[in-house]
């Protein structure tokens, strides 16, 4: 279901292909799409592989705001490869917010 919701963004904004500080993302809760800012982004210390896990502060755009810390692998932070955690597919998608109102809109008016 995730993947199909993230298909029909994909029709009205593009994605990213990185993600830094400050970006807008989309991220997960169970069946539920999450907007997220990225406040901070740092390597893991808990992982053994250095430069290849972070650990990435969100402010999760709720109200109010709530501030979470994910540890992601350099694929899964830049969108390119999902996970699961409790049963749920997880998704981490940054949004290239230069591109918005460039892509044509699904809709148009039509004259009666």
């Amino acid at each position: 279901m995730i993947q199909l919701l993230l298909q029909k963004i994909s029709r009205v904004v593009n994605f990213k292909k990185s993600v830094s500080i400050g970006d807008l993302i989309i991220t997960n809760c169970k069946d539920h799409l999450l907007y997220a800012i990225v406040h901070d982004i740092r390597s893991s210390k808990s992982k053994k592989e250095p430069g290849e896990w972070w650990d990435i502060d969100l402010y999760v755009l709720t109200f109010p705001p709530i501030k979470r810390t994910m540890t992601l692998s350099t694929k899964q932070m830049a969108g390119h490869e999902r996970w699961e955690a409790n049963g749920f597919e997880q998704v981490f998608v940054p949004i290239d917010l230069d591109a918005v109102d460039q892509k044509k809109p699904p809709l148009s008016l039509v004259k009666v």
